[in-house]
């Protein structure tokens, strides 16, 4: 219950028409300065207040849109019988009624820990059924495998950026098995039919189920798996293969750790090491040149790192390449006072790139394998889902449809 994070938004009367339509299509989005709301968190419960209608929701991951402003998207509305917020303040005590009188006295707001508490026990007694339909959409993750396969789905889902004319057309998953696809549609999923073609995918592959996004011209299909129990482990969680600039670039995430005032990733273990060789060899499979193609860098192979702490709650990251990856954990920056390697944001000195820009990087092209490597994934991929039973492995493809 202390992980429940409340936060207060006034509907505008000049965008009311825009809400009602948001409640209708369960999705509605609005933006906020982001220096000025910077304890508005995504993936919270919402109190809403539209005139005299007080609604519940979920919230999204809060997405950066601009330099200076974020936004959120609102789902799964749920409309109070109350006739007013202000009837609230009768079952608070009297230390937290002033506070919540203040928090609902701006236009957006988010609410302390001890109101949090407060604020839920009400919901709890007084609106029972709607809480907990609110709070069974709401995003937890059982382990960082399950956030790991979730934040990479939507990874590759902002790769593609899909607009509004693009539609979920189905998600299907495999019977007796967990996939963190059911979150795109729970209401919709049917049970996968493994005697479905597999686009370029190795049989042997364990898929748990599959996401398909279309309009018109393109569509972005996803799949899950767990990765197979043989030697070859090279530790990718992503693999998006852009068939529309004919490029396939594969992600691996790893886990900053707090240490005092700094998040240190350690190779304790040499796993990533041992990974990265690997990852190594795949690259001399590869071609590092193309007389009628252009790459910034032609290796398909990055790693993400992300702040612990913020699983599940618009997570804090960095990116690099391998490359530069084990050329930094080379140098003398990244030796410790004990000899050992670490990295971090301290170590890297800004020399990294966001998310955003890597998104970019590879919807455009620029980044990743040639064309010629990317129309022969089938052995890469058999390779890559040769890994630890149960670890998430996300796989997706974005094509051009045919007759476009």
């Amino acid at each position: 219950m202390s992980k429940i994070q409340f936060s207060f938004y006034r509907v505008d009367s000049s965008i009311k028409e825009d809400f009602l339509r948001g409640i209708d299509k369960n999705k509605f989005s609005f933006s906020m300065n982001t220096s000025l709301n910077n304890d508005i968190k995504g993936n919270s419960i919402f109190v809403i207040t539209l005139d005299d209608e007080i609604y519940l929701s979920n919230s999204s991951n809060k997405r950066k849109v601009t330099s200076i402003e974020s936004a959120i998207t609102l789902f799964n509305f749920e409309k109070l019988a109350l006739n007013s917020i202000e009837e609230i303040t009768s079952y608070l005590s009297r230390r937290t009624k002033k506070t919540f009188l203040e928090k609902i006295s701006l236009d957006i707001s988010a609410f302390s820990e001890v109101l949090n508490k407060e604020i839920y026990n009400y919901f709890l007694e007084y609106h029972n059924q709607k809480i907990n339909s609110v709070l069974k959409n709401k995003k937890t993750f059982h382990n960082s495998v399950s956030f790991m396969q979730d934040d990479a789905i939507h990874f590759a889902i902002s790769i593609a950026k899909l607009d509004n004319s693009f539609r979920l057309e189905s998600v299907e998953i495999k019977e007796n098995t967990e996939t963190e696809l059911i979150r795109l549609s729970e209401d919709n999923v049917i049970i996968f039919d493994t005697n479905n073609d597999i686009q370029g995918l190795s049989r042997e592959i364990d898929i748990t189920g599959r996401a398909i996004y279309r309009n018109e011209s393109e569509e972005l299909i996803i799949y899950t798996a767990n990765k197979n129990p043989l030697e070859n482990l090279l530790g990718v969680d992503l693999i998006y293969i852009n068939n529309i600039q004919k490029n396939m670039v594969m992600v691996q995430y790893k886990m900053l750790e707090k240490e005092g005032d700094s998040w240190i990733f350690r190779d304790n273990n040499n796993q990533l090491r041992d990974e990265a060789e690997r990852m190594n060899s795949i690259k001399e499979m590869l071609n590092d040149n193309s007389q009628n193609e252009y790459r910034l860098n032609p290796s398909p192979f990055f790693l993400r790192f992300i702040k612990r702490q913020s699983l599940g709650n618009n997570p804090v990251s960095f990116c690099i390449s391998l490359d530069h990856y084990q050329q930094i954990m080379n140098q003398p920056v990244t030796l410790g006072p004990r000899g050992g390697r670490r990295i971090g944001y301290d170590e890297m000195q800004k020399h990294y790139i966001g998310k955003s820009e890597l998104e970019s990087l590879i919807r455009s092209g620029y980044v990743g394998t040639y064309s010629q490597d990317t129309d022969n994934i089938h052995e890469i991929i058999h390779l890559i889902s040769s890994g630890k039973q149960n670890d998430g492995l996300v796989i997706a493809f974005k094509n051009r449809l045919s007759g476009e």
